[in-house]
């Protein structure tokens, strides 16, 4: 995260009550980054926030290389906001998108500190979203790679997937209460998603070829939502 950049790169994650912006331009080692506030109005902050960005540094969205995305698991409307924001503005400027799992997102500014972490997302109706990761082997500086699918969990059975000794992360954590001895509990700060974490993790994952154009991008939903829940009751109702 301190070397030049040779692209324009803008972050955005939209995945939670914690919105949030980032920009690098191109030649520079500089991270500008926007905090929106806090709540569920992204719709309304998030086109604005990255014009103002973009004019903060004397570029025009046509200087857009590359835009990352944080995908979900989150809040519903959070994430279609912040995907359908990202992809418009990829496709009007004609750069590639990068779309990051929330989880990944966490796990990436995690430091590695233990052999594994699981990374633990509140996913309401008793249930949690989890990522397990393991340390890169032969990456330098250390970093996490994911062994298993990400998933939607009731409590107990996440419980008996984490790891012994593993660093926890996540605000769903607090949910798995009592926490085992051998666990470890990460910063709360480290809970938070963003932006600036979104943007470095996007160069990466643009630099192995990982990178997208806006139409392949999806949101990441690993369940139903409720209104899906909803509909599904009502037409399987009898008489329906």
């Amino acid at each position: 995260m301190g070397t030049k950049n040779d692209l324009c790169i803008i972050a955005l994650s939209t995945a939670t009550r914690n919105g949030s912006a980032a920009l690098c331009a191109p030649g520079s080692s500089k991270i500008v980054v926007d905090h929106f506030p806090e709540g569920l109005a992204h719709g309304r902050e998030a086109t604005p926030r990255l014009q103002g960005l973009l004019q903060s540094q004397g570029l025009s969205p046509s200087s857009l290389d590359l835009v990352a995305v944080d995908q979900g698991p989150g809040s519903y409307t959070g994430i279609r906001v912040g995907v359908a924001t990202a992809t418009a503005l990829a496709f009007a400027c004609e750069a590639r998108v990068v779309g990051v799992p929330s989880l990944d997102l966490l796990a990436h500014g995690c430091p590695v500190t233990s052999d594994s972490l699981a990374v633990i997302l509140d996913a309401r109706r008793s249930q949690v979203h989890l990522g397990l990761y393991v340390q890169e082997e032969g990456s330098d500086p250390r970093r996490w790679t994911r062994t298993h699918p990400l998933e939607a969990l009731d409590l107990e059975e996440a419980r008996t997937r984490i790891p012994s000794s593993a660093t926890l992360v996540g605000d769903g954590v607090s949910l798995l209460s009592p926490i085992r001895d051998e666990w470890k509990v990460a910063d709360p700060a480290l809970s938070i998603p963003s932006a600036r974490i979104l943007l470095d993790l996007g160069r990466r994952l643009q630099a192995e070829g990982k990178d997208q154009s806006p139409e392949e991008v999806r949101p990441l939903y690993l369940r139903p939502s409720e209104a899906e829940l909803a509909l599904r009751r009502r037409t399987s109702s009898p008489g329906k």
